[in-house]
């Protein structure tokens, strides 16, 4: 899964933080101008589709748990 990050110019967020779950997918971190959020978007979703329906299977060792995980 790539996580990509888009925060608006002037928009107080934590980049910081934000952007080091970009950088640890290999994903973007994008500042736009909000006078640009068309032609931001625009060249964003120009972008292929990968992959949609995706199903995704865990297998965990018997000593491993998910945490927050209803029995």
């Amino acid at each position: 899964m790539t996580i990509n990050l888009i925060s608006i110019e002037g928009d107080e967020c934590n980049i910081g933080s934000l952007s080091k779950l970009a950088e640890l997918t290999g994903g973007m971190v994008e500042r736009v101008n909000p006078t640009n959020l068309t032609k931001n978007f625009a060249n964003i979703l120009a972008l292929p589709v990968i992959a949609t329906n995706v199903v995704t299977k865990v297998k965990l060792h018997k000593g491993l748990t998910f945490r927050n995980e209803l029995p």
